[in-house]
């Protein structure tokens, strides 16, 4: 029988692989370019953080490009940021947390 950890670590790697989740050549963390069909904000959009909470390291106001989006069950759709203060770096971010910046 399988311990919780080796399931757990099963699922995360199905999902990754579901989401076509991986690691990019010159970047930290990990992100997908598909886009989620249920994404508001396409990607390559600029956007800004609207939301936070403890343990973000993005403030209100950081700015940054969606890389790409998933739909996750009771979260709704979350998207991989490159921020502008930490570029190569992919950040998941729920979509309650950033809006679109519109095009000037």
């Amino acid at each position: 029988m399988r311990s919780q950890a080796e399931f757990d670590a099963k699922i995360y790697r199905d999902m990754m692989r579901y989401y076509g989740i991986s690691e990019h050549d010159g970047w930290k963390g990990v992100f997908t370019t598909r886009q989620s069909a249920l994404a508001k904000i396409a990607n390559g959009a600029r956007v800004k953080k609207i939301a936070s909470e403890d343990g973000d390291v993005h403030p209100i106001g950081a700015t940054g490009t969606v890389l790409g989006s998933v739909g996750v069950p009771d979260l709704g759709v979350a998207y991989f940021i490159e921020f502008d203060a930490t570029p190569q770096q992919a950040t998941f971010v729920a979509e309650g947390k950033i809006a679109a910046i519109a095009a000037e």
